[in-house]
Parts: structure tokens; C-alpha cells; sequence
């Protein structure tokens, strides 16, 4: 039972850490955000730092994320630890060929058909 008037007029951000175990995501450590819109790159960190802290950085094979969870920090820091990493991006996003020329992200998925995927080889600007 909600008080009246707070029914749906409250906005429930968290950022969530996820183990995947045979397909299954298991939610291990969540920060709730306090605020509308993404989780800013201290957050992610302290996020990834109490992980590491508690199972050690040796026990992550890539950390996959959603297209908002993006920034030359935040994937800086990831390299710097020497964490391997796949983030989606936006269809519009500016991004290199295979020959090195800026071109958006949906040019070079523009054979796949729904439910397809691709990964590209290497890291890409």
C-alpha cells in the first residue's frame, strides 16, 4: 500500500555488479542512486574496487556493460587495471572502421539481421 499521492511518482536508480554463473546474472554488489540519469565513473569504480577487494581481479573474464555505462575515464581505468571489457553502444556512436576512418557504430553492424550479433575484432576509438 502506498501513501496517497507516491504511487509511481518515485524515480529507483541502482547500479548493479552482476555475476553470470551458466547464464544466469546474480546480482552480488548494487549501489542505489540517489538522482535521475546514469551512474557517474567514481560510482562504477567503487563499485568494481569492492569486488576486487572481496574475490580479487583475477576472477573477472570481461565485464560486459550496457551503452551507458561509457567514458574515456571510466575505460581508461579499466585498461589500467587490466580488466577486459565489451560495452554496447548507441547505433549513432562515431567509432573506427577496420581501416582506421570514424564512421557510426550502425555502419558496421549493417548486415545483421534482428537477434544477430557481431564482435569486432580489437578495440576501436
Amino acid at each position: 500500500m502506498y501513501p496517497r499521492g507516491i504511487k509511481g511518482k518515485k524515480d529507483i536508480n541502482i547500479l548493479v555488479l552482476a555475476v553470470v554463473y551458466k547464464g544466469i546474472a546474480i546480482p552480488v554488489y548494487w549501489l542505489l542512486l540517489n538522482k535521475q540519469g546514469n551512474s557517474s565513473t567514481r560510482e562504477r569504480i567503487a563499485l568494481m574496487k569492492r569486488f576486487i577487494r572481496e574475490f580479487g581481479k583475477g576472477r573477472i573474464i570481461k565485464l560486459l556493460a550496457d551503452r551507458e555505462i561509457i567514458g574515456e575515464t571510466w575505460f581508461n581505468w579499466l585498461q589500467g587495471e587490466g580488466i577486459d571489457f565489451a560495452i554496447r553502444v548507441k547505433k549513432n556512436m562515431r567509432m573506427t572502421n577496420g581501416l582506421g576512418c570514424f564512421v557510426q557504430a550502425r555502419h558496421l553492424f549493417r548486415t545483421l539481421r534482428p537477434g544477430e550479433t557481431l564482435v569486432l575484432a580489437g578495440a576501436r576509438l
